[in-house]
């Protein structure tokens, strides 16, 4: 091939995608293509599609009313242009060249057609087994299988890895001060986690806080570490957006396939607020539907709990996407959240018990720092504030509620940090703390 130098616009035979500045072009066949598509692998394993060969071609026959979709951006596939295409006969599975070029942490080059895929190897546990005990690498002592509920005053008790409430069998600290317990899944988390959208796994750690870097929520217990930018600055990933597929579903949108645009800008149809740094899930048929075109949903909204429990109602609230009164002129105050008191938006999803039209928004439904456990120790201190010592994370406690040490007001009902130890009366709002990463 020889190079050409033109300003003119052209589209590369190779990706697909338009061009205007130096190409290679090949008079022979008559194809034009990027200065940097000449170094596009010819066989390559797909991290979304790793147990087939995907190969490069020009174009592939194409029966008639037969549509090509790519799968990573799921929007038509021009057969005249580049792509790459698996080899397997009875594999439809197709990208544009551009997607590959784009995302070329998603694959890796081969020799040829026939150099078979490798098995995923799994991740070793992070638990030792000790009969009937286990040592996990987040805790000091062996944790003792409990299959009873774990009840912590009066509320069920919540796991250190997940900060979510368990409901089955769990392993727990025997040593009462520790109040720390693992639900069967976290304790069998693997030191590193695969994640779609990273070339290498993950590695876990047990953090008693950070903020999530897909979803926004200030979390504590297990995390995922990722590297970026240009100062290679580490951020954290939560156990529950790590566990999302590049493809998934939901039921707000049961009829069809949800996929990770990381590049989508606009509003989410949960919260309506905008998508954030990582994009969102979109319908994979948002290029041929027109009541799909502008679902999407952010992490927030993709990992809110179904259901969900308040201590102002007795009954479980569930998340809700239609709103009931719709077709009622009635009463202005239906949509009004029972928690706050301030309207809410009939457009988007909202908590409801049916049997009490108890209606309310999914963050007053959730509260402040909802994935923070309480009682777990947060061991980052601060010299600028005189105390030296491991905090706990408390809410709600019993009269005579602390001061706060920076504003004077009571750690009643906000999030709060206080020293464990009873004869020290250090305590602190956790808004006023300085959240520092570890």
């Amino acid at each position: 091939m020889n190079p050409l130098m033109r300003k003119t616009p052209f589209i590369c035979d190779a990706c697909g995608a338009e061009g205007d500045g130096a190409r290679y072009v090949c008079c022979k066949c008559s194809i034009m293509i990027h200065k940097d598509c000449i170094f596009l692998p010819k066989f390559i394993k797909f991290k979304l599609h790793n147990h087939h060969i995907l190969g490069h071609r020009y174009s592939f026959p194409q029966k008639v009313g037969e549509k090509w979709t790519c799968q990573f951006c799921f929007k038509k596939v021009e057969i005249e242009y580049g792509s790459y295409k698996c080899l397997h006969l009875d594999c439809n599975y197709v990208l544009h060249g551009s997607c590959v070029k784009k995302n070329d942490h998603l694959y890796i080059e081969v020799e040829s057609e026939n150099e078979e895929s490798d098995e995923a190897s799994s991740s070793s546990s992070c638990a030792v087994v000790l009969e009937d005990k286990i040592k996990h690498f987040s805790h000091k002592h062996a944790l003792v299988l409990d299959n009873e509920e774990i009840i912590t005053n009066g509320d069920k008790e919540c796991c250190n890895g997940c900060a979510i409430p368990i409901l089955t069998a769990a392993y727990s600290c025997p040593q009462p001060q520790c109040n720390f317990s693992l639900d069967k899944a976290c304790a069998q988390i693997g030191k590193h986690k695969p994640h779609w959208a990273f070339r290498d796994p993950l590695e876990v750690r047990m953090v008693c806080h950070f903020s999530c870097e897909f979803c926004k929520y200030d979390c504590s217990g297990f995390c995922f570490d990722f590297y970026e930018g240009v100062h290679h600055s580490r951020r954290e990933i939560c156990l529950r957006c790590i566990e999302i597929p590049f493809i998934t579903t939901h039921e707000a949108h049961a009829q069809h396939s949800l996929f990770c645009d990381r590049d989508h800008k606009g509003p989410c149809s949960g919260c309506g607020k905008e998508m954030g740094d990582y994009g969102g899930y979109r319908c994979t048929l948002a290029e041929e539907e027109e009541n799909c075109k502008f679902f999407a949903l952010d992490y927030r909204c993709l990992t809110r709990p179904l259901t969900a429990e308040h201590r102002f109602h007795h009954h479980p609230l569930k998340l809700t996407y239609e709103d009931p009164y719709k077709d009622d002129d009635g009463d202005p105050f239906q949509h009004t959240c029972e928690i706050c008191e301030d309207r809410r938006d009939p457009k988007l999803w909202f908590d409801r018990c049916d049997e009490c039209d108890f209606d309310a928004h999914p963050d007053c439904v959730l509260g402040e720092y909802p994935f923070i456990k309480r009682g777990s120790i947060y061991s980052y201190y601060s010299i600028c504030y005189s105390h030296y010592r491991p905090l706990i994370y408390f809410q709600r406690e019993k009269y005579p509620y602390p001061k706060c040490r920076e504003c004077g007001h009571h750690c009643k009902d906000q999030l709060a940090l206080k020293c464990p130890d009873s004869e020290c009366n250090y305590a602190l709002h956790f808004d006023e703390f300085p959240h520092r990463r570890p």
